[in-house]
């Protein structure tokens, strides 16, 4: 079989192989038709949760409207030479539509100066539908999906599909499916494959450097939603998307927000347990999403507007198309940012990156927090740590086990008791961050007269003082959802005797229900 010629170097985009070559034809149409029938629109939002030192300028930069050209170009001869290079009849690369994960053209495959694979040829047309991470369901669903759409309003009879599919991924085997698309139809493209077609269909490129135009969301929820009748199912309103399962960005501390969640009724999941149509009725069922970054949430596409989203990330690695996603599908969308190495600086056009595979630990308090706040959004006190500084300030009030409230008998002054069943003044506290990052609180009476301390024999009392002492620094531990510990500074927990009912005491080592307090912010 015949083997190529290396390209001569490249076209930047297929409009510039059309413009440079249209004088040769009589009909521009025949050979580039821009898709104009879709909606152009882009409202984006900056979200809740952002850090100003590293990521506004990262979200700041994508709020303008950036929509990528829609089109379909006609190659006579055209070639796809191994995973994702469209060759254009005068022998160059079209760098638009064979972006890889890649930064430049010259960085493309086809100009390592390895012999090309032999070319096979395939008459009638093709369609070229080759994307970078095709096995990825995000890039899949996001990336592939909707350049159907452009290829039916082009409109374009094809015979043939070149793509990076096997055969053996269930996600795409059911989308073509649900699309129409046989698997006679289906041509592999790979690194050891070189096709000329007599006419190469080249739907454009949507997502490879910019975020997933909104027109696509409507294609995509039609397609695999709609069309197929799938609807809400009940159990599935709260739900968490754990990467337990996943190579890389697993969630260190996922017991510990499971606890959390499991608390505000949240159900965990594992969606590569799950098919596409279920992927799609669950999160049509769904009010709040909490989930780590990753192709999990790619299925927000089927989400129903209003809805709440957390998305977690490690501090290296910001990446905005679920943000994207958020906004073209009119969801609330929230982030938190977890420990770990900061940031360099951060490329608005790529995202920060630079690490993608970083493990993500997010305090368990944070979470707590801005679950609290998307329930009560009239509060006005920040929930991520790296927006919370010393001093910041809410109203609580603590509930022992027997769902009797913890008092500051005659509003401070006196030891501290947990038997009342009405919340009152002297039942309310104000809580104030002394160390975010470890998550050190002071508790004051509610008319800022008493500090709460914890004695060297135990006792736990409220004092008159102008500042707090050793004695009155408690540190918050998460007990699962509401439910919180206290821990003195002499290390022991706080104990409220009997599970209710009776005094408070500092003294045990370890936690069990008596040291446990549901937490209520007011």
């Amino acid at each position: 079989m015949e083997r190529p010629d290396p390209p001569s170097g490249w076209y930047e985009s297929a409009w510039d192989w059309a413009s440079a070559n249209v004088s040769r034809y009589a009909d521009f149409r025949q050979f580039y038709r821009s898709v104009t029938d879709l909606d152009p629109s882009i409202v984006r939002h900056g979200p809740k949760g952002m850090d100003e030192r590293y990521y506004k300028p990262l979200f700041d930069y994508h709020l303008r409207n950036m929509n990528p050209r829609k089109y379909v170009a006609m190659l006579p001869g055209g070639r796809v030479c191994g995973r994702s290079g469209v060759i254009s009849p005068d022998n160059k690369l079209i760098w638009d539509v064979s972006m890889d994960f890649f930064g430049s053209p010259e960085q493309h495959p086809v100009f390592s100066g390895r012999p090309l694979p032999p070319v096979t040829r395939i008459p009638g047309t093709a369609a070229v539908m080759t994307a970078p991470g095709s096995d990825n369901y995000y890039h899949w669903l996001v990336d592939v999906v909707p350049r159907f759409e452009l290829l039916r309003r082009a409109p374009i009879r094809i015979d043939k599909y070149i793509m990076n599919v096997n055969g053996t991924i269930p996600f795409q085997n059911e989308t073509l499916a649900a699309l129409g698309i046989s698997r006679e139809q289906l041509i592999e493209s790979h690194d050891g494959t070189n096709y000329q077609a007599d006419t190469l269909v080249v739907p454009a490129v949507l997502n490879t450097r910019t975020l997933m135009p909104g027109w696509a969301l409507p294609v995509i929820r039609r397609g695999l939603l709609t069309n197929r009748g799938i609807t809400p199912i009940a159990g599935y309103e709260r739900i968490y998307v754990s990467r337990l399962n996943a190579g890389h960005r697993r969630t260190e501390n996922e017991q510990a927000l499971i606890r959390i969640l499991e608390g505000f009724g949240f159900r965990t999941v594992y969606m590569e347990q799950h098919s596409v149509a279920d992927a799609a009725r669950i999160f049509s069922s769904c009010d709040i999403v909490v989930a780590p970054h990753g192709a999990g949430l790619a299925n927000l596409v089927f989400c129903r507007p209003g809805i709440k989203v957390v998305e977690l990330f490690a501090p290296r690695y910001v990446n905005l198309c679920y943000w994207a996603i958020s906004q073209h599908a009119g969801l609330d969308y929230h982030y938190l940012i977890g420990d770990g190495p900061e940031p360099g600086p951060v490329d608005p056009d790529t995202g920060s990156g630079l690490g993608g595979h970083d493990p993500i630990s997010v305090n368990p308090v944070d979470l707590w927090m801005l679950l609290e706040k998307m329930q009560r959004p009239e509060r006005t006190w920040f929930f991520n740590k790296r927006r919370r500084t010393d001093g910041m300030t809410m109203k609580i009030a603590m509930k022992a086990y027997n769902g009797q409230y913890v008092c500051a008998e005659g509003g401070g002054g006196r030891e501290m008791v947990a038997n009342r069943t009405q919340l009152g003044p002297w039942e309310t506290f104000q809580a104030t961050f002394v160390d975010p990052w470890n998550n050190l609180v002071t508790l004051k009476t509610w008319d800022g007269n008493c500090y709460v301390g914890a004695a060297a024999d135990g006792r736990v009392y409220s004092a008159h003082a102008q500042s707090p002492g050793p004695e009155m620094t408690f540190k918050l531990e998460p007990r699962g959802g509401r439910h919180m510990s206290l821990r003195s500074s002499s290390g022991k927990f706080v104990c409220a005797e009997g599970g209710g009912g009776r005094e408070m005491i500092a003294n045990r080592d370890y936690c069990d229900i008596w040291e446990t307090f549901e937490i209520e912010v007011l």
